[in-house]
């Protein structure tokens, strides 16, 4: 495994994939990662970057933990949030890289209604091609959410919310 890639289970990845009726090159069309990258991430000849990773769990609709390995057997009993605290401690750079590319967390207000994002979008002076290509994904696709045909996964909704500089709202309601 690459020294910055992420950890993932590469039959996972091909499972959920075919699972949800994609091939490859669809796969690689909704998730913006190349073709050749997902076919070595399916094979474990190399090992994906936070942003990759977040990608295509948004293109298979789950969310990136879905693609995770096991956990090893000294983390096996940790509830989620010392797990992140030991992980954070194992992979520093990773990490900052991670929380950098998806935000500080927390729902975007279009998670509940994608027909704001196009409203978002066009205060924020940008085309559906340049979203598109800032979070990965293909103008089709993008319109696709923008009209409500296609759910928005949350971790893309993070990664719209932190390119339209997006106010976040805690799951609990009320602005941060």
């Amino acid at each position: 495994m690459p020294r910055n890639g992420l950890p993932h289970d590469p039959e996972k990845l091909r499972t959920l994939r075919r699972r949800a009726g994609l091939t490859l090159a669809a796969l690689a069309e909704r998730s913006g990662v190349s073709q050749g990258m997902l076919c070595d991430l399916e094979n474990g000849r190399r090992s994906p970057g936070p942003g990759t990773l977040v990608k295509v769990a948004a293109a298979l609709d789950c969310e990136p933990a879905a693609l995770e390995p096991k956990r090893p057997a000294d983390l096996a009993g940790m509830d989620d949030e010392r797990l992140l605290v030991a992980l954070i401690g194992r992979y520093p750079k990773t990490a900052a890289r991670a929380l950098a590319e998806l935000g500080a967390g927390g729902l975007c207000p279009f998670a509940a209604d994608p027909r704001a994002i196009a409203e978002a979008r066009r205060r924020a002076h940008m085309t559906q091609l340049q979203l598109g290509e800032a979070c990965g994904i293909s103008p089709n696709y993008l319109s696709n959410i923008e009209v409500g045909r296609d759910p928005i996964p949350a971790g893309l909704a993070a990664g719209l919310a932190g390119v339209l500089e997006c106010p976040h709202k805690a799951r609990g309601g009320g602005d941060e």
